[in-house]
C-alpha cells in the first residue's frame, strides 16, 4: 500500500469560505447546507482583511494547515502573526505558541503594529475540560492587555464543537474591537452666514455616532474542494493521468470522498494502488482501514493501541452509532446500545478506551457535543452513559455493513 509523501507538505489550493448565519447551528453535514445557499464565496484575501474570524470546517477538511501556512506567509512579509494552540493557552500561555514566541508578543505589546493571531483550536481545547475553551479565551483576553484594537484574531473549530450562541457572546465580550466612529455631517443649510463662515474656516457641525453597534466576529465556513482543486491536488500529489482520476471520480458519484484534502489523500492512495475509482464499500473499507492507525506520530507514540484492538472497538462503536441513529433497529433488535457498551468495557483497559475515543476514527464523527464527558470517563473507566461520541458516517457506514455483527 502506498504512503503519500506529501502527507506532511502544505498544497496551497486557494481555498474559498463562505459566511454563515449567526442565528441556527450547523452540524457535519453544513457542505449540503451552505451548498444551497446564496452567500458567494470569499478567499484567504478577504479573510486576512477581517478583525474577529470564527472559521469552521469538519475533521480533515484542512483549516489547521491551512492557518499554519497564512501566519507563515504573513511573517515572510514582515508582519507580526502568531499560530497559538488554544488547549495549552488554558495552561501555560508562553508555551502556546506554535509560530512565533512570547518574546516576539511582548515586543509587539510594546509597539504600535498590528498583528495576526491564529488560534487553533476550539474542539481540542474542549477534548480535557468543556470548560478549557472559555479559560483559554479569558487568558487570551487578559494577555491583549488593552490592545485588541491592534489585532486580528482567527479561530478554528469543527462545525459540531461551536456554539453558535454562547460562543459568539464570548468572543464579542472578551476580544471585542470597536470599529472607528462614523463621523456624519449635521450642517444647517438654512444658517448662511455660518455656512459661509465654515467655508473659510473650516469648522463643522458633527455627530460622532460609536461603530461598535452590530458587529463582531464573522463566522466562515471553508467551502469543500471544488472539481479544479481536486485537479490541482492530484497533480501536487504526483496522480498520472489526473484528468482521468478526476473523470472517474465523477462518474462513479465519489466526490464525497474528495471534498477535504484528508479522504482525498486516501483516494489519491487507493487510484495509485488499484489505478481505479472503487465502489463506494471499497473506498468506505479502505478509508475505514487507514483511520483504525493514528497517523499522528506524536499521538502514537504517547497513546500506542494494538490494530485488532482498535478494529473491534470500532466495530462496538460503529453498533453503537448504528443503534443510537436507528440504521440498524429493523434488522436486529436484540442488541441494545448497552451490551455494545459492556462489550468495550469487557475487551479494553479504561486507558485503551481512551486511546480507541480519541483515536482518527473518533476524532472524526459527526456527534462530538460531549467528548470532553468521554474523554475524562475514559481516564476513569467508561461509563455506560458516555456513549456520545460515534465515528464518522463514512467509517459507522461501512462497519455496520460489514463487520458489525462479527462475533469473536
Amino acid at each position: 500500500m502506498s504512503e503519500l509523501a506529501t502527507r506532511n507538505v502544505f498544497i496551497d489550493l486557494g481555498r474559498h469560505f463562505v459566511a454563515l448565519s449567526k442565528d441556527r447551528e450547523y452540524d457535519e453535514d453544513y457542505e449540503t447546507q451552505i451548498a444551497f445557499g446564496s452567500a458567494s464565496a470569499v478567499t484567504w484575501h478577504d479573510v486576512l482583511e477581517k478583525r474577529r474570524v470564527v472559521v469552521l470546517a469538519k475533521a480533515g477538511a484542512g483549516k489547521t494547515e491551512e492557518i499554519r501556512n497564512k501566519t507563515r506567509e504573513l511573517r515572510r512579509q514582515g508582519k507580526r502573526a502568531f499560530f497559538l494552540r488554544l488547549e495549552h493557552i488554558s495552561k501555560d500561555f508562553e508555551i502556546a505558541f506554535d509560530i512565533g514566541d512570547f518574546a516576539e508578543f511582548q515586543e509587539w505589546l510594546a509597539g504600535e503594529d498590528e498583528a495576526w493571531f491564529f488560534l487553533d483550536s476550539v474542539d481540542e481545547a474542549r477534548l480535557g475540560d468543556p470548560k478549557d475553551f472559555e479559560l483559554a479565551i479569558r487568558k487570551f483576553s487578559r494577555r491583549l492587555d488593552g490592545r485588541g484594537q491592534r489585532a486580528r484574531i482567527f479561530l478554528t473549530s469543527r462545525v459540531g464543537e461551536w456554539r453558535m450562541g454562547s460562543d459568539l457572546r464570548l468572543i464579542d465580550e472578551m476580544l471585542p474591537y470597536q470599529h472607528p466612529s462614523t463621523t456624519i455631517l449635521d450642517k444647517n443649510p438654512s444658517d448662511e452666514a455660518q455656512g459661509i463662515d465654515d467655508l473659510f474656516t473650516g469648522s463643522e457641525t458633527v455627530e460622532t455616532r460609536s461603530g461598535n453597534q452590530g458587529f463582531g466576529p464573522e463566522v466562515l465556513a471553508l467551502s469543500p474542494l471544488s472539481t479544479n482543486q481536486i485537479r490541482r491536488f492530484a497533480v501536487a500529489t504526483g496522480v498520472e493521468e489526473a484528468d482521468e482520476f478526476i473523470s472517474e471520480i465523477l462518474r462513479n458519484d465519489a466526490k464525497m470522498f474528495a471534498s477535504c484534502p484528508l479522504d482525498l489523500i486516501d483516494l489519491v492512495e487507493f487510484w495509485n494502488d488499484h489505478k481505479r475509482i472503487g465502489s463506494r464499500l471499497e473506498l468506505l473499507r479502505a478509508s475505514t482501514t487507514k483511520k483504525l492507525s493514528e497517523r499522528d506520530p506524536d499521538r502514537a507514540a504517547a497513546w500506542p493501541l494494538a490494530k485488532e484492538k482498535a478494529r473491534k472497538g470500532a466495530e462496538i462503536l460503529a453498533g453503537v452509532d448504528a443503534h443510537k441513529s436507528g440504521r440498524l433497529a429493523r434488522h436486529n433488535k436484540k442488541i441494545a446500545v448497552g451490551e455494545h457498551w459492556h462489550r468495550l468495557r469487557q475487551r479494553n483497559k479504561p486507558h485503551e478506551c481512551f486511546v480507541l475515543a480519541q483515536g482518527p476514527l473518533c476524532r472524526s464523527q459527526r456527534n462530538r457535543d460531549v467528548i470532553g464527558k468521554t474523554a475524562k470517563a475514559g481516564r476513569n473507566g467508561f461509563d455506560s452513559g458516555n456513549y456520545a461520541f460515534a465515528l464518522t458516517q463514512q467509517a459507522g457506514n461501512a462497519l455496520a455493513q460489514y463487520s458489525i455483527t462479527s462475533t469473536d
